[in-house]
């Protein structure tokens, strides 16, 4: 789904991996003897390698930890698989079964470098469990991602003008790729393999879409590090209005550099486009929020059937009924009076766990309606921003402001807004009002006195859920 990273969990299960310095996908993973019990785990299990680390001195990988989460209750799960094994915990067991991972990293020194987000990726360990008289069970513990040598990037155009660019680019020594990424053209839909296609058919997204512009160069990634990061450092190689999609993504970026999770079932992509107005630019995000809100609702109303309320929660999550299923990120540079920026958008289309997606809010509605297309969706989305941007460009934000309100959270809402004196230390509470968007694009409110706030997202930590605003102090 699309939230946070889950917070690094230390001394779950550990493991010695003994190898020399160079790891090989054969190489024997013992568990140490270090136990735990597991609590309830069921076939909604999800786990994943959280970290990789290396004692100084030893030529052993030590201490890669399994993390397991129960999402039907929202806890983590502190397992040791020798003990399901001999107590017969088929439950336990059952939860982790699956195909089989292996170490793919090839070099120690470069899983030890790297981010507990692309260590992920570096390393997948494959366990066996064992009992007295021998092999009990086995099951396989397996991060969500691969090495990132096995990263395909396709790329697609919906125009042939746009298409002919595509045999430079597979050749294109500037472009600045995810490390050990391909480059690839994408098949022929008769040629097209499963694979390509089982997470996101882009050849069929491009059948649907119809624009101009946004969206119409296409490179998508059955597992990427970073939709985002590829256009970032390749914006000046791909077209305006390119879109980078991910089947999944292992480093998806949220706001003041969180790291979010970007599983299977989500829609997750990011696009480009240029501004040369600035005081534009802090409203895109709102445009980009009212475009997929929308689409999705257009998308529902082609289903015959009424759409879920999906709200925009300021500035840039999209909830419905208390709970978060997107978000939108935007990110820019300034270079040659023009802003390049890269639009991130993250959507839980299909993850019913942990907490709620865009298909269990439509079935709440209609039992019988069918699993929503990621392809037309996208489609539509770009489609509505297309028609929504042409608008913002030339008149600016005015003429949206009444949609976006009626599509957020917060007309209306009372905050109480919690500051502390600078001099006396004391706390204080002021009951706001929001009344909207400020000429900024921040959040304006006022108190009862009619005294005006201009509410800023990096200055104040917002908890609209609760009414509550609180100034965010200085270390």
């Amino acid at each position: 789904m699309f939230s946070k990273a889950f917070p690094t969990v230390r001394s779950i299960v550990g493991i010695t991996v003994s190898s020399g310095r160079n790891l090989r996908p054969a190489a024997t993973v013992r568990l140490c003897d270090r136990t735990f019990r597991a609590r309830r785990l069921n076939s909604q299990t999800f786990h994943r390698l959280d970290s990789v680390k290396r004692d100084k001195g030893e030529e052993e990988l030590k201490g890669l930890v399994c993390v397991l989460a129960d999402h039907s209750s929202g806890t983590r799960a502190e397992v040791d698989p020798r003990g399901a094994a001999e107590s017969g915990d088929h439950q336990a067991i059952a939860g982790l079964q699956g195909a089989e991972q292996v170490l793919q990293s090839s070099n120690l020194g470069e899983a030890r470098g790297r981010e507990s987000g692309t260590a992920i990726a570096a390393a997948a360990a494959r366990l066996s469990v064992e009992g007295e008289g021998g092999t009990k069970g086995s099951f396989s513990v397996g991060a969500m991602a691969t090495e990132a040598a096995h990263c395909r990037i396709y790329l697609a155009a919906k125009n042939p003008r746009q298409a002919e660019l595509i045999p430079g680019m597979l050749v294109a020594t500037e472009l600045k790729l995810p490390e050990g990424a391909q480059l690839l053209a994408t098949p022929d839909a008769s040629d097209v393999d499963s694979t390509v296609t089982e997470l996101f058919d882009v050849i069929d997204y491009l059948k649907n879409l119809r624009t101009s512009q946004f969206g119409a160069f296409a490179l998508y990634s059955p597992l990427i590090p970073s939709t985002h990061t590829l256009l970032s450092q390749n914006f000046k190689e791909f077209p305006e209005g390119s879109i980078c999609i991910a089947g999944a993504q292992l480093q998806g970026k949220g706001r003041a550099g969180n790291v979010w999770e970007s599983p299977k079932g989500c829609l997750m992509f990011s696009f480009t486009i240029k501004m040369t107005n600035g005081r534009l630019v802090p409203f895109l995000q709102y445009v980009v929020s009212l475009a997929v809100v929308e689409a999705f609702e257009e998308i529902c109303k082609a289903k015959g059937i009424a759409a879920p309320e999906v709200r925009i929660k300021w500035p840039n999550d999209l909830y419905a009924k208390g709970l978060k299923v997107g978000g939108v990120l935007c990110t820019s540079t300034y270079s040659a009076k023009t802003f390049n920026i890269v639009v991130g958008v993250g959507l839980n289309v299909g993850n019913r766990v942990p907490t709620t997606c865009l298909d269990a809010l439509i079935q709440e509605v209609d039992p019988h309606a069918s699993a929503l297309s990621k392809e037309q969706l996208l489609a539509a989305i770009m489609m509505r921003f297309e028609e929504l941007n042409s608008k913002f460009t030339s008149h600016g934000f005015t003429p949206l402001r009444d949609s976006y309100y009626d599509k957020w959270l917060h007309t209306g809402q009372t905050v109480v807004l919690e500051e502390k004196d600078p001099e006396s230390s004391e706390m204080s509470h002021v009951p706001l009002t929001i009344r909207g968007l400020s000429s900024r694009g921040y959040l304006y409110a006022i108190d009862e006195r009619g005294e005006q706030y201009e509410l800023h997202p990096d200055g104040n930590s917002f908890d609209f859920l609760k009414g509550l605003v609180r100034t965010k102090l200085e270390a």
